[in-house]
Parts: structure tokens; C-alpha cells; sequence
């Protein structure tokens, strides 16, 4: 990502050196990586699998332009309800076939904070017990987050509220 030129004056804005451990993410900073992620990761892994990766990426970067429409009509919606239908299913051929086959692990960052979590819990208990040293967990693509599933609901609460642009959750 680092290499990726920046567009506009705030169009594409210049990437941090390591944008898998940026944090805090606006979401304008989401927006950058996502509109970028196509030409970042083609051809970084063989075929089939880099197929498997660009196309979810190119249907979610489809279904975010039909989701930040500022005027939708039925028809929009009924597409963006076929997109989020191909999206599930572009998520599930991803996590069956490209996920099972590579192992993912812990960035270092999260093992440190495991490692500051322990310490911090073991500090208040009269038991004493070793510490482990920065053991790395397996990660796993998980499709069963309220991110994923709130997904299917966008279509019906843009045709019951209005565009997500119309409208704040902040409590008055």
C-alpha cells in the first residue's frame, strides 16, 4: 500500500508504512484501502486463490458505491440486494477454499497486548504463574460477525430511512 501513489487532495491519501497495523482507522482511511486493494493484491498468491481474493474485494468495493449512493430507487436497491448476495457467496468460496488453504497467525502487536493482558490479570492474583513468551495464535477468517451479517439489512433500512448520509445516530 505504501507504494501506491496518493490521487487528489483528498481523494487517495498517502498510506501508513504498515497499513495492517494502522489503527484508529477513519473511515475515509477504510474507503483509501479499499479502493486500492485490487491492484495491492493481484498476483500476490497463485491462482486459483488470487482470483478467490480480487473477487470479493471488487464486489465489496461494487456493493460500498451502491451503498454511499446519495438517491437510490428500487431498482438500486434490488441490485444492491444481488450484490450482497454475491458478496455472501464470494465471502464463503473464500473462506472455504482460499482460507483453508494458507495458515494466518497474530500480528506482533496483538501477541503483545495478549502478553499485557496476562501480566496484568496475573499481577492481581497470589498465585504465581510463568508468563508465556509471546506465543502467536492461529487466525482465522470469521463470517460471523454483526459486520457480515448487517450486511443482508442495508437495502431495507435504506428504503425505510433514506441514504445513510440523511441521518445520524447520535443520541440528541
Amino acid at each position: 500500500y505504501r507504494m501506491v501513489l496518493t490521487f487528489g487532495h483528498d481523494t487517495i491519501r498517502k498510506f501508513a508504512s504498515n497499513t495492517s497495523e494502522m489503527k484508529r482507522m477513519a473511515a475515509r482511511d477504510f474507503e483509501d484501502v479499499l479502493q486500492c486493494a485490487i491492484p495491492v493484491f493481484d498476483v500476490l498468491l497463485p491462482e486459483p486463490h488470487n482470483k478467490t481474493v480480487l473477487t470479493p474485494i471488487f464486489t465489496c468495493a461494487y456493493w460500498h458505491a451502491l451503498a454511499k449512493m446519495h438517491m437510490h430507487t428500487d431498482e438500486m436497491l434490488a441490485l444492491l440486494d444481488t450484490v450482497t448476495e454475491h458478496l455472501r457467496r464470494c465471502l464463503r468460496h473464500f473462506q472455504w477454499k482460499t482460507c483453508a488453504a494458507f495458515d494466518t497467525w497474530e500480528l506482533k502487536r496483538e501477541v503483545k497486548c495478549h502478553q499485557c493482558c496476562e501480566s496484568k490479570s496475573q499481577t492481581g492474583s497470589s498465585i504465581a504463574t510463568p508468563i508465556t513468551q509471546g506465543v502467536q495464535r492461529t487466525k482465522t477468517f470469521n463470517l460471523k460477525t454483526y459486520k457480515l451479517h448487517a450486511l443482508g439489512d442495508y437495502s431495507s433500512l435504506i428504503h425505510k430511512f433514506g441514504t445513510t448520509d440523511s441521518y445520524s445516530t447520535e443520541p440528541v
